[in-house]
């Protein structure tokens, strides 16, 4: 007998479904045609309502859940949290949107500049937490459209490094060769290297942050922690370490005392660093990333969350803010994603609406919505 742990049967495609049938060997859909024949191909002729359908019956047969409804857990409230771009930040967002614009419109899949695409789309995600922090000296070098990147040469490691962590971050990838996910390859790794950016060597340097004050975003972050009771405890995530640079910077200037746990950290230092955040009452804040936080840890000390930006993956949000509303807590909950109006952030945001309502065909009572679900 075999067994499949995943928060996401479906992701992106029906496809992710087959691949576990067949990793499963449930006959008759280990052979991926029959799968094809019985369901996808259902909706490639517009039958999407039948699909779901036998969907639900093979999922009921196949998917052992707990939902978080049996086991009693406090109340837990969801808010979003809308920030404004100061004008200066404005005007640096637009200036990379409009360059990022005219580079999609150059690309091709096939041709370098691909690469460049992923990179500015990063940028202005990062723009978005980092506002005037973010080297737009250093980064028009990076970015610049009127030149296409430059030859790998002896730098052709670490060129492909920096596309791989870009890739990994923005979903999954799979070997051509052994069909390994990165989903199921990253815990193999060394976290830290998958926090790694490349975009982190154009991040101007710490002796910048005295002048260029709080981005718009961070300083909503602080205002919000230090409206809390004292004796609330928080968890602030975030995909990128450097603008957990930010945050500590903020933090700091508040006098919030807080500790941080990202890939950095070495594995001896982490269960002190939590039993730290569980006991010591001058400690408000733990700041984590995302991918040392997602999983393994229990962090019911804490009440509240803050997601700084939407990632690309809401099952890697859930399962970051699941730290938080698990068994052991015994007070409300209270999670906050914070994104920037008018920005590629709410792009996201959609995507993760797409990705939840395919997760809902096979996990939720109703039917869900198959409107998004792609068959490839």
């Amino acid at each position: 007998m075999r067994w499949a742990v995943t928060g996401t049967p479906i992701q992106n495609r029906l496809s992710d479904l087959a691949a576990l049938l067949k990793f499963l060997r449930v006959f008759p859909y280990d052979d991926v045609r029959r799968f094809d024949a019985d369901i996808t191909h259902l909706w490639k002729s517009r039958q999407a309502e039948e699909a779901v359908h036998r969907l639900k019956i093979l999922s009921r047969c196949l998917i052992l859940r707990r939902p978080k409804a049996t086991i009693n857990l406090p109340s837990r409230t969801d808010l979003r949290y809308p920030v404004h771009f100061a004008p200066d930040e404005r005007a640096l967002y637009e200036h990379i949107k409009t360059q990022t614009i005219t580079t999609m419109r150059e690309a091709n899949r096939s041709a370098p500049r691909f690469v460049n695409v992923i990179q500015q789309i990063n940028v202005m995600r990062l723009i978005c937490n980092l506002g005037l922090h973010y080297s737009s000296q250093q980064g028009h070098n990076t970015i610049s459209n009127d030149s296409c990147p430059q030859p790998l040469g002896a730098d052709w490691e670490q060129a492909a490094q920096q596309t791989f962590n870009f890739r990994c971050e923005a979903g999954t990838l799979t070997c051509e060769l052994c069909g390994l996910s990165t989903n199921m390859t990253e815990t193999l790794l060394e976290e830290s290297t998958l926090e790694e950016d490349s975009i982190q060597a154009h991040i101007l340097n710490s002796n910048t942050l005295t002048y260029a004050g709080l981005p718009s975003k961070i300083t909503a972050l602080v205002r919000d922690l230090n409206c809390q009771a004292r004796d609330v405890k928080s968890v602030v995530f975030s995909a990128w370490r450097m603008t957990l640079d930010v945050v500590e910077k903020g933090l700091k200037e508040a006098q919030i005392g807080h500790l941080r746990f990202d890939g950095k950290v070495p594995q001896k230092e982490r269960k002190g660093i939590i039993d730290r955040f569980r006991k010591d009452p001058t400690i408000k804040v733990l700041l984590l990333t995302l991918t040392c936080g997602a999983v393994g840890l229990t962090l019911t000390e804490a009440s509240r969350a803050y997601l700084i930006e939407p990632h690309w993956n809401p099952t890697m949000e859930e399962q970051a803010l699941a730290r938080v509303h698990r068994l052991g807590q015994k007070k409300e909950v209270t999670t906050i994603r914070f994104y920037i109006r008018d920005t590629f952030e709410e792009r996201v945001m959609e995507l993760q609406k797409k990705k939840e309502d395919l997760a809902s065909l096979l996990l939720d009572s109703q039917a869900g919505n198959a409107e998004h679900l792609e068959v490839g």
